[in-house]
């Protein structure tokens, strides 16, 4: 009799795979691979979209509590020569000028003769390379000829969107305020948008400043004799 090797035997039952195999794991290896590429592709713009809002988000809460930080500072006085808080209403980008009580000097040299009280003023422009609005400080030693110049202007938060600030009195809220004609405020209200490099996401930061014991400015002899003449006793 003849008889068949066990090796021949396994030999004679292996076969290939057929075309139709072939087809049906080629399709399935590329759904595979599609959904893969697919998921990934998700998770890179999850990564990037996150990326994109903490950068907005960092330049707006940058930019507010730097303009909230100094606002604290403001200088209080009931003489009003000696204290200044101008807010300009630009729409959606306004300023703010401030005198502030500050003991880091202007300039960072050693014993420098400064310190004391600044103007601090903040308003959104140009950014320096032109790429966008951006906020800038500008700060400079009070009580000089000029309250509105002078002084080292730096970029301090790029890419801002909006600025807007209100003062308010404690009863209402304004969106121009100028404390040689009204006193000093008694709260700030700011409130920055900022932007993503790439714009996709924006972000909003918002502070409130309370000033504390505001003082009433006196009342100036124009005004007493204004009340005089009111009640019918002056001249």
């Amino acid at each position: 009799m003849w008889t068949v090797s066990p090796a021949r035997a396994g030999r004679r039952g292996a076969r290939a795979f057929t075309l139709v195999e072939v087809v049906v794991g080629s399709i399935i290896l590329a759904l595979v691979a599609a959904a893969t590429a697919a998921s990934l592709s998700g998770l890179v713009r999850a990564s990037d979209s996150s990326a994109a809002a903490a950068e907005a988000h960092g330049r707006a809460d940058r930019a507010a509590t730097m303009i909230s930080s100094d606002a604290v500072n403001l200088a209080r006085r009931s003489d009003l020569r000696f204290a200044r808080l101008l807010l300009t209403d630009g729409g959606q980008q306004d300023e703010l000028l401030m005198l502030v009580r500050s003991r880091r000097p202007l300039r960072d040299v050693e014993f420098a003769a400064e310190g004391g009280e600044y103007e601090v003023q903040y308003r959104v422009q140009l950014a320096a390379d032109g790429s966008g609005a951006a906020l800038w400080r500008r700060r400079d030693i009070a009580f000089d000829d000029v309250l509105d110049g002078g002084g080292i202007a730096a970029e301090v938060a790029e890419r801002i969107l909006a600025l807007q600030i209100d003062a308010g009195d404690g009863v209402e809220w304004y969106d121009a305020w100028d404390s040689d004609l009204y006193g000093l405020p008694h709260l700030l209200r700011i409130t920055v948008v900022a932007a993503s490099d790439d714009g996709a996401r924006t972000s909003t930061a918002r502070r409130v400043v309370a000033f504390d014991r505001t003082p009433v400015p006196p009342e100036t002899d124009e005004e007493n004799s204004a009340a005089e003449n009111a009640s019918g006793g002056g001249s």
